[in-house]
């Protein structure tokens, strides 16, 4: 979100956008959130993260 390099403000954002997916327009919908949040899932790390933590799909 800030640049190249991951950061805890792409591992927040990731987060608030998993908590909107079942508002009304969450943030998968927004046409440059969304395939930014779909790049942070496909992270390895994020990816062990959301299984380590036992959540469900889908993850956003």
């Amino acid at each position: 979100m800030l640049g190249k390099d991951y950061s805890v403000v792409d591992a927040y954002a990731f987060a608030l956008c998993r908590w909107s997916r079942r508002m009304a327009r969450p943030g998968m919908s927004w046409p440059h959130f969304g395939p930014y949040a779909t790049r942070v899932a496909e992270r390895p790390a994020v990816l062990r993260a959301l299984r380590a933590e036992h959540l469900s799909e889908p993850w956003i």
